[in-house]
């Protein structure tokens, strides 16, 4: 039982960390030249 708690939490913190990694291939200034807000989304 121990051993499910832990691989549960463990799951549940990998799947939150990996939520909050920043993406590489966005280029602010390409997203201004564009004319996109500051999610890089364009209306």
């Amino acid at each position: 039982m121990k051993t499910i708690i832990i691989f549960a939490t463990f799951c549940i913190l990998a799947t939150t960390a990996m939520g909050q990694i920043v993406n590489p291939g966005y280029d602010s200034t390409l997203a201004k030249t564009l004319g996109a807000d500051e999610y890089g989304m364009k209306w």
